[in-house]
């Protein structure tokens, strides 16, 4: 269900700040698979990248592809192996040139078949690719292969010659071995011609074909260009000269100079043309439906415009997440600074994080409108405000926790009752000792401190809670569904599935620490960093396929047709001090989170040696020491009464455990609820 990031057992890891007194927390990148797809740029060093109309393709230097953006038509799942490969190209579907000359085809085209799939025969002999609404294939003996739909899907005649080609919606364009350009399909777009070309036809060197414009770059570096103009894309800004590299998109065009900047004119509704800073070293451009990337020569791209559907990846820096919660056409993410990014559809405002973007420690979101928690008990709401969702009820402070479900909102207080604000607002009997929410269809679900779920709202198989209703750690809900986790680990699933088998949890049904759900699929968070996804792929969307490597996963989120998660890097040094060797030791949450007033801390060691484990107050001072010894290698654990070493019960309120082994140091956050 869109709304609060992942369960919360994990609650008190996302709420450390940049001011907070632990060495380190665990952060990451966020990926995400299903219909929408994000990657870790990170990880790969690209050699090529093209531009569909809402996915992104990346030929990586090893030959493999990496996808992004929506993949509602599977048109990011590339078919194995997934290895060899020369080229890619992106429109509406997918291609791969195979290192042997053979072609991948994988996705749908536009009219909803899979007739881009069909390769021609013989698949063989391939040198270049080029796909929009059909698929270009050109061959080393100079001919070109068409299939698809559209226009432009039939051979030029004569067939001979070529050395480059491009699609445009319902037409192709073509250039000889001679510098000349060849145009052939369904050329109209109101009364412009792409297939009217000017004159000289001659001393051409690159091409690129837009939706319906055409541009062509000239051995002198200037491009000529024609057919529809209606957002100016084919007015190439001045002086034009010095260009190296051509590309065009749905109605915007761009182009690289010799120095390494880029140049871009035509629509920029979602400012696809208009360059990021910095505007140099750039060896490589796409321009897609409403969107544009650049390939830089250290192998990195930048990506901007249209974005609604992850075809830009993240904004900014794919790191240091500590949260991410996700929409159904948007996602927030959590830096470990404390500011926020979010980014997709922003038909209700719900990516513009309300100034100053600073001192927040958690998030959730529905498909309209977020909540962000500030490190002062405030909360700041923005986007859809038509149910008063936004509009946080006085006296806004002291809250710990925060959900959402599309026109409502809640709020939990430090004294463990639930605050609800928006459409027709229900609170739960009694509201009391609550220390966790979560929020489903029209079904609300509260952790009470005695480990049993209370469920308010619409019951439509979600009450009552299945008995024994005691141990639980954990709640979470993805809509008509249920999901309640046990002090060992394992998972509790009530309510409607409708068929989807979200009630059924894959054996072993243990060592879960979260989960989250979307439409009809479920995910769960694994202690060892692993997360198993289980229910039904709506339309075959990958809702089931973990980005891989299923590994180093710190948090997970799930909204409809996809999930998002965040992954640890694989270096020390970027998850923690320089000095910390994580195979050494491994800190993991307390559980319960809050916690009233007892909570047990787990740890692992790699082997036998000398360990701290210290509690601290908000203001970095030393309220307890719990272990000073020596243990064993493999999983430790350690309960805390909440007292401090005086024997005194202390107060609610933020407190940090802290594991110190040889080389190893890290803390994490708590919250002890009265």
């Amino acid at each position: 269900m869109p709304r609060t990031f992942v369960s919360y057992l994990l609650s008190a890891l996302f709420l450390a700040t940049a001011s907070s007194p632990a060495t380190s927390q665990p952060s990451g990148a966020i990926v995400g698979w299903g219909e929408q797809c994000i990657i870790e740029p990170a990880l790969y060093h690209f050699t090529k990248i093209s531009a569909g109309v809402v996915h992104t393709l990346g030929l990586t230097s090893d030959g493999t592809i990496v996808t992004w953006g929506r993949n509602s038509f599977a048109q990011c799942d590339v078919p194995a192996p997934n290895s060899n490969f020369v080229d890619v190209a992106a429109g509406f579907a997918s291609l791969g040139l195979k290192s042997d000359g053979t072609i991948v085809a994988w996705g749908i085209n536009e009219w909803g078949d899979c007739s881009l799939c069909n390769v021609p025969a013989p698949n063989a002999n391939f040198i270049a690719i080029a796909l929009n609404g059909h698929a270009l294939g050109l061959r080393s003996n100079g001919t070109i292969a068409a299939w698809g739909g559209g226009g432009g899907a039939t051979p030029p005649v004569p067939n001979a010659d070529f050395v480059a080609i491009d699609a445009g919606s319902f037409f192709s364009v073509a250039l000889k071995s001679n510098g000349s350009v060849v145009i052939w399909g369904n050329c109209y777009q109101g009364a412009a011609n792409s297939c009217d070309f000017p004159l000289p036809n001659t001393d051409f060197v690159a091409i690129a074909a837009g939706d319906h414009h055409v541009l062509a770059l000239k051995s002198d570096g200037s491009i000529v260009t024609w057919g529809d103009n209606s957002y100016g894309q084919c007015v190439v800004p001045v002086p034009n000269e010095g260009f190296v590299s051509i590309s065009a998109g749905g109605y915007a065009s761009l182009g690289i100079k010799a120095d390494g900047t880029i140049v871009g004119w035509g629509e920029t509704t979602y400012g696809q043309t208009v360059t990021p800073a910095p505007d140099s070293h750039f060896v490589g451009i796409a321009c897609g439906g409403r969107h544009a990337l650049a390939l830089k020569d250290d192998g990195t791209f930048v990506a901007w415009g249209n974005n609604n559907y992850n075809q830009c990846n993240i904004p900014g820096d794919n790191k240091d997440f500590v949260a991410v919660a996700t929409a159904q056409q948007h996602t927030v993410g959590l830096k470990s600074d404390g500011s926020i990014v979010a980014w997709g559809r922003n038909t209700e405002g719900q990516c513009n994080v309300p100034a100053p973007n600073t001192g927040f420690v958690a998030i959730s979101t529905s498909f309209s409108h977020v909540l962000g928690l500030k490190s002062d008990g405030s909360i700041v709401a923005w986007g859809r405000n038509t149910s008063g969702q936004c509009n946080v009820p006085p006296p806004n402070s002291d809250f710990v926790a925060v959900s959402t479900n599309g026109g409502l909102s809640l709020g939990l207080k430090s004294n463990g009752t639930v605050v609800v604000w928006g459409s027709t607002p229900v609170l739960p009997v009694p509201n009391a000792n609550f220390t966790a929410l979560a929020s489903g269809h029209s079904n609300y679900l509260g952790l009470r401190s005695d480990g049993s779920i209370a469920p308010w709202g619409a019951n439509i198989g979600q009450q009552p809670v299945p008995p024994p209703n005691t141990d639980f750690v954990a709640v979470a809900s993805a809509g008509y569904v249920s999901f309640g986790i046990k002090t060992g680990g394992s998972i509790v699933a009530w309510g409607e599935e409708f068929g989807s088998g979200q009630l059924n949890i894959p054996a072993p049904n243990d060592d879960f620490v979260a989960v989250d759900g979307g439409n009809g699929h479920s995910v769960g968070l694994k202690a060892d960093g692993t997360i198993v996804a289980w229910g039904i792929e709506f339309q075959s969307q990958g809702q089931l396929k973990v980005a891989l490597p299923n590994e180093r996963f710190i948090a997970v989120s799930a909204s409809d047709e996809r999930s998002t998660a965040i992954r640890m890097p694989a270096t020390p040094s970027a998850i923690s001090t320089p000095k910390t060797p994580v195979a050494r030791a491994q800190l993991l949450q307390n559980v319960p989170n809050p916690f009233n007033p007892t909570t047990q801390i787990h740890f692992l060691l790699a082997e036998r040696q000398h360990v701290v484990l210290s509690i601290y107050d908000a203001r970095g001072r030393l309220v307890r020491t719990l272990i000073d010894d020596v243990r064993g290698s493999g999983a430790q654990s350690v309960s805390w009464d909440g007292r401090d070493s005086a024997g005194r019960a202390v107060a609610s309120g933020v407190y940090f455990y802290r594991l110190r082994a040889n080389q190893f140091d890290q803390s994490r956050k708590m919250v002890l609820l009265k």
